[in-house]
C-alpha cells in the first residue's frame, strides 16, 4: 500500500531518490527479548498483544523468526510475529504490549501478585486466620502479570490478604474481610 508520494509529476529524480513510501498489507509485530528468556521461545509459538489505541482488545499472532544474534547495544534478540487473526484498525508504527505464554498449568493454586510480600529471596502472604493476619512463607511457581502459582505454603480455600498487606498491616493484626 502506498502511504506517501515523495515526488510530483515533472520532478527530476536520480538513482537514490525515494519516489514512494510503501507499507506491507501483512501485519507483523517486532519485539525484543532479553537473553534470559530467549531460550523459551520458538518459531510457531503463539503470541497475543494489545495496543493502546484499542484498550484491552487482544490481537493474536505466531512467531515466525528469532534473530540468531543479540543486538550489540541492547543485548536483546529481535523476534518477529505474523498476525493470525483480526487486524482491523492496526497501523504501521503502533506500539504493542506483547505476551507470550511459554508454559502453562491447569488446576493449580494461584494468588494475585498483589498478595505477595517479597523479602530477600523469600516470599510471604498474609492469610486470614481467626480474623487475624497470619504470615505464611510460600514457594512460587509460574506467574503472569496478574497471578502467581503457589506450590507450597498455602491450602486451597484459605483467604489471602491482597490490600494493605505490606504496610501497615502486620502478622496478628485484626483483619476485616471485604468482598
Amino acid at each position: 500500500m502506498v502511504v506517501k508520494k515523495n515526488v510530483s509529476k515533472g520532478t527530476i529524480v536520480g538513482t537514490t531518490t525515494s519516489i514512494l513510501s510503501l507499507v506491507s498489507q501483512d501485519t507483523q509485530v517486532y519485539f525484543n527479548v532479553e537473553e534470559g528468556s530467549i531460550g523459551r521461545l520458538r518459531e510457531g509459538q503463539r503470541v497475543n498483544f494489545t495496543v493502546a489505541a484499542f484498550g484491552d482488545r487482544r490481537f493474536e499472532g505466531t512467531i515466525v523468526s528469532i534473530a540468531p544474534t543479540a543486538d550489540a547495544s541492547s543485548r536483546t534478540f529481535r523476534v518477529r510475529a505474523n498476525m493470525t487473526g483480526n487486524r482491523d484498525g492496526l497501523r504501521a508504527g503502533m506500539f504493542a504490549n506483547v505476551n507470550v505464554t511459554v508454559q502453562s498449568r491447569n488446576g493449580v493454586l494461584t494468588v494475585p501478585t498483589d498478595a505477595l510480600i517479597p523479602q530477600g529471596q523469600d516470599n510471604f502472604v498474609l492469610v486470614v486466620k481467626d480474623d487475624k493476619a497470619d504470615r505464611r512463607k510460600v514457594t512460587l511457581g509460574l506467574r503472569n502479570d496478574a497471578n502467581v502459582e503457589v506450590t507450597e505454603g498455602l491450602q486451597e480455600g484459605e483467604q489471602v490478604v491482597t490490600r494493605g498487606n505490606r504496610t501497615p498491616l502486620r502478622p496478628d493484626d485484626k483483619v476485616v474481610v471485604v468482598q
